[in-house]
């Protein structure tokens, strides 16, 4: 236990290096006053010796440090210091350790690395490398200033990813790349601003992914590609996303809501979001945003509902919204659709309702507002019928076959009234058509079209029950008709 107690840092170590040290050994956190580098930005000079620490004296600690006496936690906690030099602690197992306001002279180096938590909170960094890096508990970089790339990719991080406030700068080229990294927690870029691109293929969140607020601008490309990422919970943007560049989430997975709703998405003439082949579990919402380029949902698969109520689309290249053979289980809201080139759905496919309440589908020069060509809309009973309007020779099978089922019953199976006379007994005995059992059944079949014949006659037993149905099935087969092919003249 003495020798424990006793251990004593290097002798060529500085002042601020042995508070570090005796910090260190007695789990506590280490504040050298600095200021937050991020707000009140100061040359390194101005750091002084006194809130120096060289890079490999952390190193260090976090990879051979002292054995801490027994009760306290093995850990380093850092605040208002200036890093020198490159912290490498690639390839290694690191003790947990948490950095706030410290600038650092060089990117740090995780590649490969190993720990339980780490932290770089309102730090000033001019990038950094954790390629592969596995953490068994959260990383937080939050309200951060980093010039230059965060390279995460392939990455396991068993806690949630914290990078809400930061503001990333890698014009150039990738500002953050978590390419195939696996997050057991919640993706946090809330009022997050990156200039560069932010990378997100086939990376796996199983918590939300967060972006109210976060502003990403990559002008010449897409600013967020995501393509084929999965996210177990919400993709949520409620409010103030503003994007300068397309969004590219095209065969992403979201068991959740994706919501991008008062958002900007910037990318004229060109795709500005593209969600082809992505499958949302609770629903699309874009309420109220205001979209730059086109909004592309081919072959979609969407449960719950898509709302674009309040959207506004301009600068589309041709078409709007490309939403060909999207797949909807619940309704589709355009309301309040703003738009001057085409929405497309053809081959769409939508369990409910198609609203345009108050929408503004304008035609271009090259076709029409809406394309809806081979697109169905409803329950199941227009597709029996008569093929959503394009199965007629169905619809007319089915009425073929109730009318001389009918016709044929009346005619042999029907109990004659008296002896003298054939067919059901007549309403009036001494004012009625002749009895024809074929007149009666297709007056039975169709409701809008009076042949005299239906009020005429009072059937009994299993006729009356052969009535009721023809009845019914006539005014189920006239009203879906008739929806069906209102629907086909208009996509016409």
């Amino acid at each position: 236990m003495s020798e424990i107690a006793d251990q004593q840092a290097p002798e060529d170590w500085t002042a601020p290096e042995k508070k570090l040290w005796a910090a260190f050994l007695d789990g506590t956190n280490l504040d050298l006053g600095g200021p937050d580098p991020v707000r009140s930005p100061l040359s390194a000079d101005s750091y002084g010796s006194e809130r120096s620490i060289r890079a490999s004296i952390i190193a260090h600690l976090l990879l051979d440090g002292p054995k801490q006496p027994p009760g306290k936690p093995p850990r380093l906690v850092l605040k208002g210091a200036r890093i020198i030099g490159r912290l490498d602690v690639g390839c290694a197992s690191l003790l947990s350790f948490h950095f706030t306001d410290c600038a650092f002279d060089e990117p740090p180096f995780l590649n490969d690395a190993i720990a339980t938590f780490i932290g770089f909170s309102h730090c000033t960094l001019p990038g950094m490398e954790a390629r592969r890096l596995k953490c068994s508990g959260p990383l937080w970089l939050g309200g951060s200033r980093v010039r230059g790339q965060i390279g995460m990719d392939n990455s396991e991080i068993a806690g949630d990813l914290i990078l809400g406030g930061s503001e990333v700068s890698n014009p150039n080229g990738p500002a953050i790349d978590i390419n195939g990294t696996r997050i057991a927690g919640n993706l946090v870029m809330d009022s997050i601003s990156v200039s560069g691109h932010l990378l997100m293929h086939a990376a796996r969140i199983d918590g939300d992914v967060l972006l109210s607020g976060a502003k990403l601008s990559d002008p010449n490309g897409f600013a967020l590609r995501g393509s084929q990422m999965q996210v177990g919970a919400s993709f949520s943007a409620f409010q103030g996303l503003d994007i300068s560049g397309g969004v590219n989430l095209e065969g992403a997975q979201v068991e959740g809501k994706l919501l991008l709703i008062h958002a900007t998405i910037s990318h004229p003439l060109k795709n500005a979001l593209i969600l082809d082949h992505a499958r949302i579990g609770l629903g699309l919402d874009c309420g109220n945003s205001r979209i730059q380029g086109s909004i592309r949902l081919h072959h979609s698969v969407i449960g719950c509902q898509v709302s674009l109520k309040g959207v506004k689309v301009s600068d589309a290249p041709k078409m709007a919204i490309r939403a060909d053979h999207m797949k909807v289980e619940g309704s589709v809201f355009l309301g309040g659709l703003e738009t001057q080139n085409t929405v497309d759905l053809h081959g769409a496919q939508i369990e409910c309702n198609l609203s345009l309440r108050r929408g503004s589908l304008r035609s271009s020069a090259e076709g029409a507002a809406l394309n809806a060509d081979r697109a169905w809309v409803g329950g199941t009973m227009q597709d029996a019928v008569v093929g959503y309007g394009y199965a007629p020779i169905r619809a007319f099978s089915i009425f073929m076959l109730l009318f001389v089922g009918a016709a044929f019953w009346f005619s042999v199976g029907a109990v004659d009234c008296n002896s003298s006379t054939a067919g059901l007994c007549p309403v009036k005995a001494d004012e009625h058509p002749t009895w024809d059992p074929w007149l009666y059944s297709l007056d039975l079949l169709i409701p809008l079209i009076d042949l005299g014949h239906e009020q005429a006659w009072d059937p009994i037993g299993i006729s009356k029950i052969v009535m009721i149905v023809l009845v019914v099935s006539g005014w189920v087969l006239t009203t879906t008709i008739i929806a069906a092919a209102s629907r086909t003249l208009r996509r016409s």
